[in-house]
């Protein structure tokens, strides 16, 4: 029997060759997983974009409609925001009076009321009124109205 081994530099030669193949195979397989995450990606940003352009188009064809400087609530609405915001001043001198024995604020700024345009005048040394007007609503509170019923009543519910 003849044993013929391959000498040092065929198999030096083969080593290479097998290495070479692999690291073919190892870059082909990081291609083949690396384009497809690209793909999706660059799909991704394309969607966006397009999403992007319809709506400015669609922003233009069809601006807002309301005119700036107008109120695009509801008499009701406004009647209700305030009832509400007049309330929460009520509570706040309220509160303030509670914490100071009993004693009502000189001004409605002691109580850090945060409406600027908000009216207070006291009546008598255990009463106040609150006045606010909002556009074309206009309301007042007398601190003797319990805030339950001040709050629950409405021009809208009224004939």
């Amino acid at each position: 029997m003849n044993n013929v081994q391959p000498s040092s530099a065929d198999q030096k030669a083969a080593l290479i060759a097998e290495a070479a193949a692999q690291m073919a195979r190892s870059e082909a397989e990081a291609n083949a997983a690396s384009t497809q995450p690209k793909r999706r990606r660059r799909i991704t940003i394309i969607a966006l974009w397009v999403l992007l352009v319809g709506n400015v188009l669609a922003w233009l064809v069809f601006p807002p409609t309301t005119a700036a400087g107008t109120d695009a609530r509801s008499a009701a609405e406004v009647e209700r925001n305030v009832r509400l915001v007049l309330a929460a001043a009520a509570a706040d001198v309220e509160n303030w009076r509670t914490g100071h024995g009993g004693r009502l604020p000189a001004t409605i700024g002691e109580v850090n009321s945060a409406h600027s345009d908000l009216a207070y005048a006291i009546v008598d040394s255990a009463t106040f009124e609150l006045h606010l007007t909002d556009g074309t609503v206009s309301l007042s509170y007398r601190s003797t109205t319990p805030a339950a019923d001040f709050l629950a009543a409405s021009s809208a519910g009224r004939p």
